[in-house]
Parts: C-alpha cells; sequence; structure tokens
C-alpha cells in the first residue's frame, strides 16, 4: 500500500508561486520542456487538478504583482499544498521539481 503524504508550506519565506489555471500553465509547461536550454533553467512546478491550476515556484520577490487575468502571484500570507515526495492522485503531483522542495 502507497502511503501519500502533502505538505502545506507558507508562502513568501524562500519561494512565492504564480498560479496558472492548468489548462495554460500545463501547455506552457510541455513548451518550456521541449528546449534543452530552458529546460534546465526551470524551476519547481506543481499541477493540482483539484484546483486545476499549476503553480510555478520562484524566488520570493522575483516579480510584480501585475499577472494577466486568471493569473495570480502566491507571496507572504498564503499556503501551498505541495506533495512530499511521491505525488498525490487526486490533489497535486510535480510535473518538475527541485529535491529541497519535493522532501
Amino acid at each position: 500500500m502507497t502511503i501519500w503524504e502533502l505538505k502545506t508550506t507558507p508562502a513568501g519565506i524562500t519561494w512565492d508561486a504564480v498560479r496558472i489555471p492548468s489548462v495554460v500553465g500545463v501547455g506552457l509547461w510541455l513548451r518550456l520542456m521541449s528546449d534543452r536550454g530552458t529546460r534546465e533553467r526551470l524551476g519547481p512546478v506543481v499541477v493540482s487538478d483539484r484546483s486545476q491550476a499549476t503553480y510555478w515556484l520562484i524566488p520570493t520577490g522575483s516579480c510584480s504583482e501585475d499577472w494577466p487575468p486568471g493569473c495570480r502571484l502566491l507571496s507572504t500570507g498564503a499556503w501551498l499544498v505541495l506533495p512530499n515526495g511521491a505525488n498525490h492522485p487526486f490533489a497535486s503531483r510535480w510535473l518538475h521539481c527541485r529535491p529541497a522542495l519535493a522532501g
């Protein structure tokens, strides 16, 4: 039996997150992953079937809060549920992961 674990992690301390609707975010991720140079620079990305969104983790304070409709910056005061190691089949899963964030 596999035990799925999730961890709630605060934004705005070591990272912020950009929330993008899955219909756009997954396509963007696929496009960026198809280029080796871009793929090597890509940070962690989580997709949540429950919220129908992708969450792109970025360094805290590295961007403005001005986003297109449907997109949102999550920073201080926001929380994100991240898969802890393995992917959770119903809540969220890593599309692209950095080991320090996954464990």
